[in-house]
């Protein structure tokens, strides 16, 4: 008895020195735990997404399409900053040429006014000072833009974005360097920032996946197939970080009947290493002893297990998942298909 006494009361400093440690990025983890406590837990309504631009691209000289409606800018000041006129919500679009080389592209960036021209007078002003200020550019038979002379610096563009802990989050993420407008050569295949992916998920899916009596494959994790494809590749990708989590853990040490739900975030350092926060505002003795041996395996997880979503200011360097203990094995959910 004295002895699992001791054995507690280590796990419990452990996971107090852990959990509760203020890191050189305690603060940007505060915002962290803030953001999720907002949308998960109190349920108030995000509107990051509508002050986000709407943004298209096409190539020079194309006619119809200028792309896809999807893509969108996380609000910006230095780009609704021209000089003097403070811009709405707006539509931008890059038009892209590719250079002599073959390899790279440049392009420009036009401005082709407020989202909601046709109901606001004022906005039909503004696009009116805009021209008069900058110029116009016809870009088709009925669309005239304004060169976005005012903008330099770095266009961090998400395609199709979501509410993830009150922020504008996106799986990609497209980036221009502007200066004065003119979009720096980039070269071709170098405007896409790498998807968001779990560690070995791709190279590990054969192992999961079952074969029908129709000679098709299926994706079998926990009994169920989605016809969401990120949800799929969330449970597939946690599915295989459980497995590893699990297998550093003595599972003698946990009790054979307990069952618990608790939110927890994962987040990566600069070093790409994974730790886990509680995301409980109170924590009982039992959860902090489990989270304490919860941590210790997930330290020793590899380096970027995950690689991360994108906001506005670039990585978002974490996730929301709900860990899940049954039957002495841990399974984890993220918050976002909850």
């Amino acid at each position: 008895m004295k002895r699992l006494m001791k054995i507690q009361a280590l796990l419990l400093l452990c996971c107090s020195l852990h959990l509760n440690a203020q890191q050189p990025f305690g603060a940007e983890i505060d915002c962290l735990r803030n953001g999720f406590h907002r949308q998960y837990i109190r349920q108030e309504k995000v509107g990051v997404l509508d002050s986000c631009d709407v943004f298209y691209q096409c190539g020079k000289g194309s006619t119809g399409s200028i792309g896809d409606k999807q893509l969108r800018i996380v609000y910006d000041d230095a780009l609704h900053q021209a000089d003097g006129y403070q811009l709405p919500p707006s539509r931008f679009v890059v038009v892209e040429e590719e250079l002599p080389d073959g390899r790279s592209r440049a392009g420009k960036l036009y401005w082709m006014g407020p989202l909601e021209m046709a109901d606001s007078k004022e906005n039909v002003r503004l696009a009116k000072q805009m021209r008069k200020r900058y110029g116009c550019q016809k870009l088709s038979d009925s669309l005239e833009c304004v060169p976005a002379q005012w903008f330099t610096g770095s266009l961090h563009v998400l395609a199709w974005p979501f509410a993830y802990g009150g922020e504008a989050v996106s799986r990609r993420m497209l980036t221009y360097r502007v200066e004065q407008g003119v979009v720096v050569p980039t070269e071709k295949g170098r405007l896409y920032v790498d998807d968001f992916t779990y560690h070995g998920a791709d190279r590990e899916a054969s192992i999961l996946c079952g074969m029908r009596a129709d000679g098709k494959m299926d994706i079998r994790l926990d009994g169920k197939t989605s016809p969401e494809e990120d949800a799929l590749e969330s449970r597939r990708g946690l599915h295989l970080f459980a497995s590893g989590v699990n297998s550093l853990m003595d599972a003698n040490l946990l009790p054979a009947d307990l069952e618990c739900a608790l939110p927890v975030m994962l987040y990566l350092d600069t070093w790409g290493k994974a730790h886990l926060y509680a995301l409980s505002e109170q924590l009982t003795a039992q959860e902090r002893l489990l989270l304490a041996l919860l941590s210790g395996a997930v330290a020793s997880q590899p380096a970027n297990v995950f690689r991360p979503y994108w906001c506005g200011r670039g990585a978002f360097p974490a996730i929301y998942l709900e860990a899940r203990l049954k039957n002495r094995k841990w399974s984890f959910v993220d918050y976002r298909f909850k």
